[in-house]
């Protein structure tokens, strides 16, 4: 969908919000930054040949995008929206780079996980843009052929393939004869424990980062309380694994 397009929609919804007495007309800009979101939010688990690999699997699990944006305006992050929303406004239109990085956009607590309530907050698209680089960086399992033998190695990510086997993304996505992905449709209790493991240390990353940039304490804290559960479960498939 092209962005004038959804930008309409998200005056409609607007319209739509403020003639129900949802939210007033000093919040116009945050209200129509949140609407575009959800909109695009919705746009990117429509299945069709354009789709993102990303999102394949993702699902939109509201009734729509008004519906999603009622459930944000009712949480306690409407009001960190609306601040993220007046340092948008502030930033001239000549500080193109700067103004989009400061603009809040809808995200997924678990990029595994859907659209749906308990898994989405706030972000900054700056700060977007850098967990989205975080959770592209998954362990990868590759058959591959170095002077005549054949190999099989575990990497920590695509980046990593490419900078020791010394090959770019354009060859490695091409090169089928030299390079196989591996992918274990059944997994042991061993390989489960091996991918909560990951995660923990993943969400470990990320707390960090968040620490540092001295934001998002509501995310820290969710994020804490996600690597509580996995290592519950860790410690429950050891014992089960052990006995």
């Amino acid at each position: 969908m092209k962005v004038s397009n959804r930008r309409a929609r998200a005056i409609r919804m607007y319209e739509r919000l403020l003639s129900e007495g949802i939210v007033n007309e000093q919040q116009y800009s945050a209200t129509i930054l949140l609407a575009a979101s959800c909109y695009q939010c919705e746009e990117r688990t429509r299945k069709t040949k354009t789709q993102k690999t990303t999102y394949k699997d993702i699902h939109f699990n509201f009734v729509s995008p008004y519906e999603m944006a009622l459930y944000i305006i009712s949480l306690p992050m409407w009001f960190e929206w609306q601040e993220q929303a007046k340092i948008y406004d502030n930033i001239p239109n000549t500080f193109n780079k700067e103004k989009e990085n400061s603009r809040p956009t809808v995200d997924r607590i678990e990029s595994e996980e859907h659209y749906e309530r308990g898994n989405i907050r706030h972000v900054p698209m700056e700060l977007n843009r850098d967990l989205s680089h975080e959770k592209k960086k998954k362990p990868q399992a590759y058959f591959y052929m170095k002077d005549g033998k054949l190999f099989f190695k575990k990497f920590n990510s695509i980046t990593d393939i490419e900078s020791e086997l010394d090959i770019s993304s354009y060859y490695r996505k091409r090169a089928i004869n030299i390079m196989t992905i591996f992918q274990q449709k059944q997994r042991n209790p061993i390989e489960e424990i091996a991918e909560l493991e990951w995660k923990v240390t993943e969400r470990n990353k990320r707390i960090e980062m968040m620490k540092r940039r001295g934001k998002e304490l509501n995310y820290i804290e969710a994020l804490k309380q996600l690597n509580k559960l996995d290592i519950e479960t860790i410690k429950s498939l050891n014992a089960n694994y052990k006995s």
